[in-house]
């Protein structure tokens, strides 16, 4: 079986190919995170040595086979995937110029909530490492300057948390792309034995929208944020994905409140976006300005999710290839 490159650390490549010195390995390291993927173009390797690459190695596994940009400058990218499988990855530009990109973690998404497009595929697979790196690595090609990483495309980040974590240390080499840490954000919809692990290393409502609430009650999703922070000291973004009439009711506030006692927290609202044969619907804008002027005055610090790419499907939680 020929070996992923692109979810291999430089002393990784070093320990498959035994027989180069260690600053090949961090040469090629370095040539994949430039985007280049041929290895012939790799011209300060010894030619042996790529001829070794080619015969057991690959150094792309995934393809861009779609692209559709939105008027706000938002793009989303079909890649299909070595076994024929599909996902989506999306970029989004804001006023200041920076690009922020949202990568897929599993083909589908088992968690099942009842307001993501995602959750109608079901679980495919998980994504390897590399497959995530791909991505990256993939639209950093087409543009000038990727600055932030979200994990929240398609797919539970926390229920596929060891190829997450590897892709997230291949992402933050000082040899490669040298993401900084503080620029890449794990979302999560609250999935109990991932935050736990994540450290180691609620209300009617909640159950209603997210099946997997049962099986992560918010006490126990307390407890392990509170041991996150303690031990990160990092203050918690809580997204709040708004649903008129569902989950804006005063009662949910007084929860939320009760909720995030003793944790430093922002609260993010998202807008709900429209996804055929869903029963909700998107927020008036006043509706959404109620809502966060109510949550001020319970003296939460709130920002607002502007979605981009809502005209191509590309916004928070419309991401859905068809089986």
């Amino acid at each position: 079986m020929k070996i992923h490159l692109t979810g291999l650390l430089p002393e990784e490549i070093k320990h498959n190919f035994g027989q180069i010195k260690s600053f090949r390995s961090t040469q090629l390291f370095q040539w994949l995170h430039k985007s280049v993927f041929d290895f012939n173009a790799m011209t300060n390797l010894p030619k042996d040595f790529r001829t070794l690459l080619a015969q057991h190695s690959i150094a792309l596994s995934s393809r861009i086979i779609q692209s559709i940009k939105a008027h706000d400058d938002s793009a989303k990218f079909k890649l299909r995937l070595f076994d024929g499988r599909y996902i989506e990855t999306v970029l989004i530009s804001d006023k200041a110029g920076r690009n922020t990109i949202c990568l897929s973690t599993q083909a589908g998404c088992a968690m099942g909530c009842a307001f993501c497009g995602t959750a109608s595929m079901g679980l495919i697979r998980n994504l390897a490492a590399h497959e995530i790196v791909e991505q990256y690595l993939l639209i950093k090609a087409l543009t000038s300057d990727i600055s932030h990483i979200v994990f929240m495309g398609m797919g539970e980040p926390l229920c596929n948390l060891n190829e997450v974590s590897k892709a997230i240390r291949i992402l933050h080499h000082p040899a490669g792309s040298g993401v900084s840490l503080r620029r890449m954000t794990i979302s999560t919809c609250g999935y109990l034995p991932g935050l736990r692990e994540l450290v180691s290393s609620g209300p009617d409502s909640r159950m209603q929208l997210l099946p997997q609430a049962k099986a992560n009650p918010l006490p126990e999703l307390k407890q392990a944020l509170q041991a996150y922070q303690q031990k990160t000291g990092k203050r918690l973004t809580l997204e709040i994905v708004l649903l008129p009439g569902v989950n804006d009711r005063p009662y949910d506030i007084t929860m939320l409140k009760n909720f995030t006692e003793s944790l430093k927290t922002v609260i993010n609202i998202i807008p709900w976006n429209k996804i055929s044969g869903l029963p909700f619907r998107e927020p008036q804008s006043g509706e959404l300005a109620d809502f966060i002027t109510r949550l001020k005055k319970q003296g939460f610090k709130v920002t607002q999710r502007y979605s981009k790419g809502r005209s191509i499907d590309a916004a928070c939680g419309q991401l859905c290839i068809p089986n």
